[in-house]
């Protein structure tokens, strides 16, 4: 078995070793000859250093500039995943610049340290690897020998764990983003009035069944107006006992627009003294309620106040040719109709003969056929079709006397929990809406009723009209986080200039440029007092023949061998060699010092 030779014996075996295989030194130190070239700054690598800092730091800006190109934007022409594959694409190349330009500077750091200090081989191994072995850190003669040393090495492990953060700092989030389009909306057709009313055709025979004279001699022919289609009923039933207006199909997703037609308004005022006396003659003091169209197709409502003593209280309604402004609104599956104008466009209220006199018509009646000059006659019709379906359920008589008299249906409408009829039928209710008056409950079901024409279940003829429409539509957008990932990128340029820098100080203070190559290590141990060493020390159970296959572990006696880097006396050269106690041949190079050229000349 081997016997373990302490350090002054290996120091000596370069001069007393007799064996053939021993390496013989040149018996004379080299000197400096005309080959031998000064030592000079290779700019290689510090422009490698910073070039590398550079490009990282463009990176991590192009990085942030890429995002906030994407930031508010909806997902369309660049889809969320190559979005991020791009940005993580960025952060890849920006953690490689930063981390190279480190370990350059780690490396050029080292080899001063090297220079400086003597360092066992346990220790020279665990700086060469601390840039990929994390248990070189456990080593405490690197920790307290290159301490700048380790801080680089700590970068090149913990600028990763920074790099987590810029990937994720560009996220989806849904938000309402508001799309302005022109698109058709439905508006009724109040000049089509076969779809809201019935018609049919007759035909007057003598001049005096039209109620004058017949000038032309002939026999005439004429559209009649015989009352409001059912459809029309059922809407003005729904409408008004439901007290809102019935689903309209929205032109787009969450829209919303303003729409500008002409249509019936019913105007209701407080009923004069001839009026309550038109009404006193009808309820006859047997009646609580009476709603009723006269002759001029005016609507009388009355009722029975109690507040000082029984009195009758009264509105009467017309209609009028009106121009609407009304605001449209879809949420979701909730709709929202605001009046935000209306503007009476004829001053009389509208009231004619039940009969138009053409003679361009057959049964059955189509009015599309007839000439233009017939539509405000044919607009009339649908009014008044319009005001006898509202009439049907608000008209009639109720009354608590000889065995309560039911003939109208107001009292399922609001009507009934309002202010005004509340008292008379109060029997099992209450107020629910206390400033719903008669007069103001007539006009907002009115209204109800003749928006609910833009319903889906409406049946009446419709014709398209463009319009501005607001679509509020729901988008994933890229929303971004610039201050994590400015910081993270931030940070890690911070600490790798400072490795830089380092690094920098490094080369001018070697005067040369280093690297952890195999040719460095070639080149910086010629010296045959290390093959010594190696060869005389004992080996380990893995690499029996003098430690020549550099297995792993190294052995434990070689390990605690102290070297150093400078110019070995008798070599006359700069590579590592032995340092013991009391005996140090190696010195310490400074500036720019000579290196032999050819040692064969």
């Amino acid at each position: 078995m081997a016997m373990e030779k302490s350090a002054s014996e290996l120091a000596e075996i370069r001069d007393i070793d007799p064996s053939p295989d021993a390496l013989e030194p040149p018996s004379a130190p080299l000197q400096s000859n005309k080959n031998s070239s000064s030592w000079r700054i290779d700019w290689l690598v510090p422009t490698q250093m910073v070039g590398l800092l550079v490009i990282g730091t463009l990176l991590a800006v192009g990085h942030h500039l890429f995002y906030s190109s994407l930031a508010g934007h909806p997902i369309g022409k660049i889809s969320q995943q190559w979005a991020t594959r791009y940005g993580t694409a960025f952060t890849f190349l920006v953690k490689a610049s930063l981390i190279s330009a480190i370990s350059t500077a780690y490396i050029q750091h080292i080899w001063v340290m090297f220079r400086k200090k003597p360092m066992s081989i346990g220790t020279l191994d665990a700086t060469f690897s601390a840039t990929t072995d994390p248990f070189s850190f456990l080593n405490l003669e690197m920790l307290n020998r290159v301490k700048i040393g380790t801080v680089l090495a700590l970068l090149i492990w913990t600028i990763p764990l920074a790099m987590v953060v810029p990937p994720s700092t560009l996220f989806v989030i849904p938000v309402v983003m508001p799309e302005v389009l022109n698109l058709p909306v439905k508006t009724p057709n109040f000049t089509v009035a076969e779809t809201f009313v019935e018609l049919s055709v007759v035909e007057f025979l003598t001049p005096d069944d039209r109620g004058g004279v017949n000038k032309r001699g002939v026999n005439e022919r004429g559209v009649s107006y015989d009352g409001p289609r059912p459809q029309l009923s059922n809407l003005a039933t729904v409408t008004t006992i439901g007290g809102d207006v019935v689903s309209i199909e929205s032109p787009a997703p969450n829209a919303s627009y303003t729409l500008q037609f002409f249509g019936p308004w019913m105007q209701c005022y407080t009923a004069n003294s001839t009026t309550i006396n038109i009404l006193n003659s009808t309820m006859r003091s047997t009646l609580d309620y009476t709603a009723v169209l006269n002759k001029q197709e005016q609507l009388l409502v009355g009722w029975l106040n109690f507040d000082n003593g029984i009195q009758i209280q009264g509105v009467l309604c017309e209609l009028f040719n009106t121009s609407y402004t009304v605001h449209f609104n879809f949420t979701n599956t909730v709709q929202t109709v605001n009046l935000l104008n209306r503007t009476i466009v004829n001053s009389t209220a509208i009231s004619t003969s039940s009969v138009l006199y053409t003679n361009n018509i057959v049964d059955p009646v189509n009015t599309t056929e007839l000439d233009s000059s017939t539509s405000p006659a044919l607009q009339t019709f649908s009014y008044l079709g319009m005001l006898d379906a509202f009439t049907n359920v608000i008209g009639g008589n109720l009354s608590h006397i000889a065995g309560y008299v039911v003939t109208s249906s107001v009292l399922q409408t609001k009507l009934a929990f309002g202010p005004d009829l509340y008292p008379i039928f109060s029997a099992g209710r209450s107020i629910l809406y206390p400033n719903l008056t008669v007069q103001a409950g007539l006009e907002e079901m009115w209204f109800n009723f003749t928006i609910s024409l833009f319903g889906v279940n409406a049946n009446v003829t419709t014709f398209n009209e463009t319009t501005t429409i607001t679509s509020n539509l729901v988008h994933n957008v890229f929303q971004y986080n610039a201050r994590d990932l400015l910081l993270a990128y931030f940070i890690s340029v911070f600490f790798a200039s400072f490795a830089v820098l380092v690094g920098i100080r490094a080369v001018f203070i070697n005067h040369v440029s280093y690297a952890a190559n195999f040719s460095s290590i070639l080149r910086t141990t010629r010296n045959p007092s290390l093959d010594n060493i190696v060869r005389n020390t004992t080996s380990t159970g893995l690499d029996k023949e003098c430690n020549c296959m550099g297995v792993k572990p190294l052995a434990k006696s070689l390990r605690g061998t102290q070297l150093k880097f400078g110019i070995v006396d008798g070599l006359g050269h700069a590579a590592f060699d032995v340092v013991e106690e009391g005996r140090d041949g190696v010195q310490e190079i400074r500036g720019r010092t000579e290196c032999p050229g050819n040692m064969h000349e």
